[in-house]
């Protein structure tokens, strides 16, 4: 994969397989991760003959000859020409067996060849607007026959499968309610038909697809039970297993994770979005071994993956946290190296930091070499603060955490308000996928308590006018975050004390704000 990509330096390369290589040769992985190297991938393929149905019966009879022209030319994959005989036999014989199958089929042909797009298919990211009104377009279209050959042929044994081809036009469009209604339709009215256990995997997907990951644990795992031996239940699997991730219910997610695992390795291996989630699950459980399995399968698979760069990062992290600072860092540097833009950089720098700040920290005895390293991870840091996506918020909390450590308080403060007062795009975590003001609540508990430190210095002194001080430089906060009541009311009793002390007071403090 680096040979077939521009954008790969030989240096990065050359790094990057030499610590493929140490880790193979050292770190083998255990358990249920190691299947992933020599799991054949289980790439889903375009089903021409979708769901078992009859594409090929012979029919006898009127239009026969008609309706087999449009068979073959769909085999082939011209569907509007089969569209076309479809259409014609449809026309001519609207009563006739063939006329009932081939208003079904013309909705499958619309259905295919929106699928036979490749380019929107593969990528969605990377299509063009045009592309994606084309494909809609003919999504559109599928619906409609779908809805025609229903209302035609309502007693048709063909009305199942228009109905699941129905739910899934919508779920493509995103319109989640009215797929998950279909689906349910069929599970009342069809439960035995061959989709029923296809509706049933329909409601959970449309209920997962809403964001309502508790509901779309519970409705995979019906699926389970219900349908042990249906072809379903793979995907209901790993289905369970996503929504518990992103649940954050880490434990449960690679519990189903690893059952998915034991039956069907490539499935994972063939769907980077899972893979990822897997190698994540299995990190955040401390089982670095196998995460780093996930995680470098995901990357030598699927280097243009939007996760590719934060997987990266996350191997070095497996190794920062084996101890094995060295390793990590040059990880960290080739994630910048190959991923200039997105998240993984931005991941990459934070973890830099964080190493320079650890190695500040054991220099004590050589000052000089000390203060430069601070003054990199400071760098590190502010280089990320200047992003306009979350992890700023992250890196001025790692640089106020920093500061504290230094004992550098009003330096800490700064950073904590600098984060307060950034509007952050709304977005999700890069690494858990889900909404997150972690970084601002931190920053609220870390500036609440380092004022509240620096109030009872002032009120063990005495000192109203340096509590006013205090106070009025940091108004905008106390008026906002801070909720400590009795030290509020400390402050404003500070307050009052005799005119002349008050407007030097206020004299003093504009002064301060301006400077």
């Amino acid at each position: 994969h680096p040979l077939r990509m521009g954008w790969y330096s030989i240096k990065s390369f050359v790094f990057a397989a030499l610590v493929v290589y140490s880790w193979a040769c050292c770190n083998a992985p255990v358990a249920h991760a190691s299947v992933l190297y020599t799991a054949s991938l289980d790439i889903p393929v375009q089903n021409k003959n979708p769901f078992g149905l009859p594409m090929n019966p012979l029919f006898s009879g009127e239009g026969s000859d008609i309706y087999e022209s449009g068979l073959f030319l769909f085999k082939k994959g011209d569907y509007p020409s089969a569209i076309s005989r479809w259409s014609l036999v449809l026309k001519k014989y609207p009563q006739s067996r063939t006329g009932e199958a081939g208003a079904f089929l013309i909705g499958e042909a619309y259905y295919a060849y929106s699928e036979s797009k490749s380019e929107v298919k593969t990528d969605p990211s990377r299509s063009t607007d045009i592309e994606k009104k084309t494909r809609e377009n003919e999504w559109m279209r599928a619906l409609n026959a779908f809805q025609k050959e229903i209302q035609e042929y309502p007693d048709s044994n063909w009305v199942p499968a228009g109905l699941y081809r129905m739910a899934s036009v919508y779920q493509q469009l995103g319109l989640l309610v009215e797929a998950r209604g279909t689906f349910q339709r069929i599970i009342g009215e069809f439960p035995k038909s061959p989709y029923g256990s296809k509706a049933v995997l329909g409601v959970a997907t449309s209920t997962f697809l809403e964001g309502k990951f508790k509901d779309a644990a519970a409705a995979f795992q019906q699926v389970l039970r219900k349908y042990p031996s249906s072809e379903e239940v793979r995907v209901a699997v790993y289905g369970t297993a996503d929504s518990f991730f992103l649940l954050r219910e880490f434990g449960e997610a690679q519990r189903f994770y690893e059952a998915g695992l034991t039956k069907w390795p490539g499935y994972l291996k063939a769907h980077p979005d899972s893979l990822f989630r897997y190698g994540e699950a299995v990190f955040q459980n401390g089982d670095w071994e196998n995460a780093r399995a996930a995680f470098f399968t995901l990357f030598n698979l699927y280097p243009s993956h939007d996760h590719a760069g934060i997987a990266l990062n996350r191997i070095g992290d497996t190794y920062r946290l084996d101890g094995r600072a060295a390793l990590s860092r040059g990880l960290y540097e080739t994630v910048i190296s190959l991923y200039p833009a997105g998240d993984a950089p931005l991941l990459a720098k934070i973890a830099l930091g964080e190493l320079k700040e650890e190695e500040a920290q054991s220099l004590e005895h050589r000052p000089v070499d000390q203060v430069t390293a601070y003054e990199v991870a400071i760098h590190y840091f502010q280089d990320v603060s200047s992003a306009e996506n979350l992890l700023a918020g992250e890196a001025f909390l790692r640089l106020g955490r920093m500061m504290e450590h230094r004992g550098a308080s009003d330096q800490a403060l700064q950073a904590y308000e600098s984060l307060l007062e950034t509007e952050f795009p709304a977005q999700t975590d890069p690494i858990l996928g889900v909404s997150s003001d972690h970084s601002k609540e931190a920053a609220v508990q870390s500036a609440s308590r380092i004022l509240g430190e620096m109030m009872q210095i002032k009120i063990q002194q005495e000192d109203d006018l340096g509590l006013v001080f205090l106070y009025h430089r940091h108004q905008k906060f106390f008026l906002t975050f801070f909720r400590d009541i009795p030290r509020l009311q400390t402050i404003a009793e500070a307050h009052r004390f005799p005119g002349a002390v008050w407007d030097l007071a206020m004299s003093l403090a504009g002064h301060a704000l301006k400077g």
